[in-house]
């Protein structure tokens, strides 16, 4: 895997295609097949109709605009901040159906769909007067896969159901690794998220964090958590030994290091930490919250945040820091 940060969506692979400004920031070969990562401008009046990617999930995070979106069995129009889940068997489509464009990130794990869209682009170049449906067929060729009138997979009645809490104990990383194992044996739940206040919130002491996604509703898949960095909050070098770590950010200004790299991130910046990366971050601004999405896969990062609140300074916090798969470095060490 390699490190990535990218400052701005012209710097992404150009993938479009009519309808879709879409830039590709990560694909497959950069993250060992675990993930590909957009940034896409949806244009009025440009849809995906109902479908499901093979062999991958989808996320989607709304920057601007708004979307009318379907995840499963429900259909809501989604604005700034909304997020949607779609694991597998589960039907998606999105609709812009708004005067003004609709700006969004989109993921998939693992990778693969970036080729479809690269397939697109192609056919864009190739044939200008292409139809809509022309480009149905060339995402079809490669993993997507358009439904019927009225069809429904096994998986649609479940968007936003709501599962039971795993309760565990986390005392050893052998404890971590079996909560994941046991995420793993679970159905993952579609979800459309419009507000998140409404979601589970952690209260740590610099950084406004709601859960978007957790390990029982992505079935150890992945976590996906909101944070607004509050200024001059910093989260020191570290890495994690057993997954891999994203950062979107949405609004403001964020100093991001990614290996042996720091840099100064605004709304739109991407950054990638594999497993056994450095990474840490801060809002360097006077004022004013950084917001970030942030994706950790697989999932387990939220279960560390909720220890360290719980726990505090206290004197069993780095046993458990550990335990949760976090290294912190020391001034003079690095895992890069």
């Amino acid at each position: 895997m390699i490190p990535k940060v990218v400052h701005d969506r012209h710097q992404g692979i150009d993938n479009s295609w009519p309808g879709f400004d879409l830039r590709t920031l990560l694909v497959g070969e950069e993250s060992a097949g675990r993930f590909t990562i957009h940034d896409v401008i949806v244009a009025p009046a440009a849809r995906l109709p109902p479908h499901h990617v093979t062999l991958s999930d989808t996320y989607l995070c709304v920057l601007d605009g708004e979307l009318e979106l379907t995840v499963g069995g429900r259909t809501e129009v989604t604005r700034a901040d909304g997020f949607a889940y779609v694991p597998e068997n589960t039907t998606f489509a999105l609709h812009n159906r708004s005067a003004l464009p609709a700006r969004i990130f989109l993921w998939h794990a693992p990778a693969g769909p970036e080729r479809a869209f690269a397939a697109a682009h192609r056919l864009s170049r190739e044939r200008p007067d292409a139809e809509p449906e022309d480009f149905y067929l060339a995402l079809a060729a490669l993993g997507f896969v358009f439904h019927e009138d009225g069809e429904s997979l096994s998986n649609d009645r479940r968007t936003n159901e709501r599962g039971a809490r795993l309760k565990v104990r986390v005392e050893t990383f052998d404890d971590f690794a079996a909560m994941r194992e046991a995420w793993a044996h679970q159905a993952p739940t579609p979800k459309l998220v419009q507000d998140r206040s409404v979601e589970r919130d952690i209260a740590m002491p610099g950084q406004d964090t709601k859960v978007l996604l957790s390990g029982e509703e992505s079935g150890a898949r992945a976590v996906v958590m909101h944070y607004g960095i509050m200024p001059g909050y910093r989260a020191p070098e570290h890495h994690q030994p057993s997954e891999e770590e994203i950062f979107l950010v949405l609004e403001g200004t964020l100093d991001l290091r990614v290996g042996n790299v720091t840099t100064e991130l605004g709304r739109g910046g991407f950054g990638f930490a594999p497993r056994y990366a450095t990474h840490g971050f801060s809002n360097p601004a006077p004022q004013g919250q950084a917001r970030t999405i942030t994706i950790n896969s697989p999932a387990g990062h939220e279960r560390a945040f909720e220890m360290v609140v719980r726990e505090g300074l206290s004197e069993r916090l780095p046993d458990l820091l550990v335990a949760h798969g976090w290294r912190f470095h020391l001034a003079d060490k690095s895992a890069d």
